[in-house]
């Protein structure tokens, strides 16, 4: 369901809650498919870095590349099932059959939110690693740079459940 101003709202029963277009007036039909685990096309998770939980967003060809922010809120149950804390969690977008890391947003005491914003859509990745922050990453009068790790591993299975269409 869109509210015109270029939010779908998810049925309550769906962990995606809203995904929120940056441009306004877009129309299409958005399927969110979420997956119980990695799926096979995608690169494996690091040993320390649990699944939670996953979506293949679809939507129109015309808005594959939309930047837009994902709102989704998990149970707690799942997150300590996963083994994963929530203040750790992140979203990662699989881009061109690697994981790029957003910028996430985490909050919850009981059901946990996770919002994020993604420049475009495919297959989505909830799971732990260390928060991305937008910053300049320069220091003054030192030697010190600072750096980061994209360790990724192949293959796995996938499964994925019903479809919504709005």
């Amino acid at each position: 369901n869109s509210d015109g101003r270029g939010t779908t709202d998810r049925s309550p029963e769906k962990r995606v809650e809203t995904i929120s277009f940056s441009k306004e007036d877009l129309s299409g039909s958005v399927d969110v498919f979420e997956l119980n685990e990695t799926p096979e096309y995608a690169p494996e998770l690091d040993d320390d870095q649990p699944f939670v939980t996953g979506f293949v967003i679809d939507v129109n060809s015309g808005l594959t590349d939309e930047s837009a922010t994902l709102t989704a809120t998990i149970p707690s149950e799942q997150v300590e099932a996963a083994g994963a804390d929530a203040d750790e969690l992140v979203v990662l977008h699989l881009h061109n059959g690697e994981y790029e890391q957003l910028e996430t947003n985490v909050e919850g005491d009981g059901d946990i939110t996770v919002a994020a914003e993604t420049p475009g859509f495919s297959t989505f990745i909830i799971a732990t690693g260390e928060q991305v922050e937008e910053s300049d990453n320069t220091t003054s009068d030192s030697n010190e740079t600072a750096g980061g790790s994209d360790d990724t591993d192949s293959g796995s299975d996938d499964t994925a459940g019903g479809s919504d269409n709005t």
